[in-house]
């Protein structure tokens, strides 16, 4: 068991499953590079579709948690009936969903827009949203497969099919503006190299000798059904009650004046781009602490998880430092000559360096609380922080006390504080319980 939480087994996990994340959130990324040269009404039209997708697969993504976890943990119970289970399950809830999905398609895409004032942006949303949903079938197929590799503690066949992903939407997105379309063709772009990236995934799948003997698909199962979904929503609302949040402090910032967004903007990308090392940690310590878990060694989940706020904790606290130290660099490469953005953003970005840090701690007691199957209580207390503590506090220093956007983003240092503390703590405190045994029972 020493391997299962040593420091190259923790980072040979991580590192890949950060490269997946980046790769995720690229992909709206380089259509928005694409579609700029047509002017506002698309860029707007496009920013407004991936905002709404990005909630629906935040929250569909609990299904390739729940796959990666549970297929862990039956590993290291060595219960092989159990993870053929756990493979069939989530691969008929994918199918489910992916239906239900492309059912709903045109109307879910109009509701997205429905309370948009600009007609043209609406007519130009609505189409490349309901093509984006239309290939939920395959980001699904894609989710899924991760989750499968992920439980057998391979991260880096994923990370090369979001690779793969990314090469395709570039190559796809010149084609199809070279034949003179516009958004449907950046969409489909994205559905062609979604159903090529599956179709990769699945030879990948079959031919593998660990998980192939793994794909029982006709055989009937029946136990773990209620266990299984229970975490996926639960995981799922979550997350997309988060992203919501953050939505709406977005919309804060937006009535705190040109120059707040303008500054809101840049620390935001720069955010995500140091925020991704910290889930690669969030997906190693959980995967490692599930098997530990299935494995009955409970007593070294303990170990991993100082082990790993030791390794991910040490690298974030050097991008954190960078942040803080050179952010002038940032705000000029991004929006050079503007001393008002300057000055919100170079204060702003300081906060986010710290909050880094925090954020790290948070993001891996999440991980080790999933692998415990503790996951109605990570729902309540995200609820808690996200809406009765992160939100109120940036409203009251950022409009109550006028500190602006520099408020706002203090809120959220004190945010990453706070649910380090809980999540902490609720960690801490399962440790008094012998094994884990009220955890196993539940």
């Amino acid at each position: 068991m020493q391997k299962e939480i040593s420091y190259s087994n923790i980072f040979s996990l991580a590192w890949p499953a950060v490269f997946s994340f980046l790769g995720s959130s690229l992909i709206g990324f380089i259509d928005l590079l694409f579609v700029g040269r047509f002017g506002p009404i698309d860029i707007a039209a496009i920013s407004l579709a991936n905002l709404f997708f990005a909630i629906t697969s935040t929250f569909l993504d609990g299904l390739r948690t729940g796959t990666s976890i549970f297929i862990s943990k039956y590993l290291g119970s060595k219960e092989d009936l159990k993870v053929a289970e756990t493979i069939k399950i989530s691969f008929l809830t994918t199918m489910l969903v992916s239906i239900f999905l492309l059912l709903v398609s045109f109307p879910l895409a109009k509701l997205c827009y429905f309370f948009v004032k600009n007609p043209e942006i609406a007519k130009e949303g609505i189409v490349y949203l309901t093509l984006r949903f239309v290939a939920a079938p395959l980001y699904l197929f894609v989710f899924w497969s991760n989750g499968v590799f992920q439980g057998w503690k391979i991260t880096k066949i994923p990370m090369m099919i979001m690779g793969l992903v990314l090469v395709l939407k570039v190559i796809g997105n010149y084609i199809f503006l070279s034949w003179h379309y516009r958004l449907d063709g950046i969409a489909m772009s994205t559905v062609l190299a979604y159903f090529i990236a599956s179709f990769v995934y699945w030879q990948i799948l079959v031919r593998n000798e660990e998980i192939r003997p793994f794909l029982r698909f006709r055989e009937k199962f029946s136990s773990l059904w209620k266990e299984y979904y229970s975490m996926a929503w639960k995981l799922g609302i979550y997350a997309s009650s988060s992203l919501f949040a953050l939505i709406i402090f977005f919309y804060m910032i937006e009535h705190m004046g040109v120059i707040a967004m303008a500054a809101h903007q840049i620390t935001y990308q720069v955010f995500l781009l140091f925020y991704l090392p910290s889930m690669g940690f969030l997906v190693s310590v959980s995967v490692l602490a599930a098997r530990l878990r299935g494995a009955n060694a409970t007593s070294y989940i303990l170990p991993l998880v100082q082990r790993t706020l030791l390794l991910g904790g040490g690298i974030i606290l050097v991008i954190g430092l960078f942040v803080i130290f050179f952010s002038h660099l940032f705000i000029g490469w991004i929006c050079p000559g503007n001393p008002a953005v300057f000055k919100l953003a170079s204060v702003t970005l300081k906060l986010v360096g710290i909050s880094l840090i925090f954020q790290t701690f948070y993001l891996v007691f999440r991980g080790a609380l999933i692998a415990l199957e503790d996951n109605g209580f990570i729902l309540l207390a995200g609820l808690g922080c996200d809406f009765l503590f992160f939100l109120p506090t940036a409203y009251f220093f950022g409009f109550s006390l006028h500190f602006s956007v520099i408020g706002g983003y203090a809120g959220y240092l004190l945010w990453t504080l706070v649910s380090a503390m809980v999540l902490g703590w609720r960690f801490f405190s399962l440790l008094k319980k012998p094994a884990f045994g009220a955890l196993d029972r539940a």
